[in-house]
């Protein structure tokens, strides 16, 4: 939950934790030298007191910045490591892990995450991407790891067929009966995502979708 404190941020872990939420969902980032850190974007200027490019610094440099510099300004907090994340959120509870590349064929963070897990074979993970070859990357690389295909465009649908993903996460307005008939055929679940009002969530559990991913806190937990 970001209601009360930055994205990506333990204080929002925590929050959902308080919810009763039985998974989180956080971005990760690779830096120069292979730390995984919990954040949406590679440009620190657009959520941290930071200069410059997440992947391009070192943990050093990176392990003192705060986020939530424009969003949540009376609560700043330090940007966490996965490891932190990890280290303070119970082994019950999922982790949705977004890998973040910077191009098309950037591995740098699915690398470091490859080895990351594979040090945490207990931990219930998903590994998710806007980027295919990130998941293809996965899928050759550590074929145990689950993962969710993220589009928020139907025309990347048909790349289902490429990824063999566990999971399909779309946009919530686009699912519809022919999307969830395709996922049922190949065997592949349905989190969708970002739905922050109860109306809509509970229209999505009417489509029997798997997982929700939403921002805020709702009636329902």
């Amino acid at each position: 939950l970001k209601t009360n404190h930055p994205e990506n941020s333990t204080g929002a872990f925590h929050d959902a934790l308080k919810n009763q939420y039985g998974w989180i969902e956080l971005d990760v980032i690779a830096s120069k030298d292979g730390q995984l850190f919990c954040s949406h974007n590679h440009d620190l200027e657009r959520e941290t007191n930071g200069r410059g490019y997440l992947n391009e610094l070192s943990s050093h440099s990176l392990k003192s910045l705060n986020i939530g510099v424009y969003t949540h300004k009376l609560s700043l907090e330090r940007m966490p490591t996965l490891e932190e994340v990890f280290s303070v959120i119970p082994d019950t509870i999922g982790i949705n892990i977004e890998i973040k590349a910077h191009y098309m064929f950037d591995f740098s963070t699915a690398r470091a995450l490859n080895t990351f897990l594979k040090m945490r074979p207990v931990r219930r993970a998903i590994v998710s991407s806007f980027n295919p070859f990130v998941l293809i990357y996965f899928k050759l690389f550590y074929p145990g790891v689950i993962t969710g295909f993220l589009f928020q465009n139907l025309e990347y649908f048909w790349m289902v067929n490429l990824i063999h993903p566990s999971y399909i996460h779309p946009r919530a307005d686009l699912v519809d009966e022919h999307m969830i008939n395709v996922a049922k055929r190949h065997n592949m679940g349905i989190n969708v995502w970002t739905v922050n009002n109860q109306s809509a969530i509970n229209w999505c559990i009417e489509k029997g979708v798997d997982g929700i991913i939403t921002d805020l806190k709702v009636s329902n937990g």
